[in-house]
């Protein structure tokens, strides 16, 4: 049998999957979760190591990657599609985690597949 954790987790990633392009907050999935923020971020915690904030920045990095590789989009287009407020705050992000700019990401790719 599930744990109630095991359910919830499912349920907040579920939310965080579905809504990633959306300007999700905390206090929006505690509502709609009926939990509160340090239950949703203790469990966020002890599967993944994420808080709510990294966990659903993490969704949305792991998604502009896909369209980087996938699509011929724009840097900003992907920024607005993956719910990042601007393109400057993507990219600072993405290289934050990625340790490249978008730009540099998707150049690698390119170089990789000849």
């Amino acid at each position: 049998m599930m744990d109630r954790d095991q359910h919830y987790f499912r349920r907040i990633m579920h939310v965080l999957e579905v809504n990633y392009t959306a300007d999700l907050s905390l206090e929006q999935l505690c509502l709609e979760m009926s939990l509160s923020a340090t239950s949703i971020n203790r469990i966020l915690k002890s599967r993944t190591g994420l808080t709510f904030t990294l966990a659903l920045r993490e969704i949305r990095i792991r998604k502009a990657c896909a369209y980087l590789r996938q699509t011929p989009l724009t840097v900003q287009e992907i920024a607005e599609m993956t719910g990042f407020r601007n393109a400057r705050y993507f990219i600072h992000i993405f290289k934050e985690r990625m340790e490249v700019t978008p730009g540099q990401y998707r150049r690698w790719l390119v170089m990789k597949a000849h």
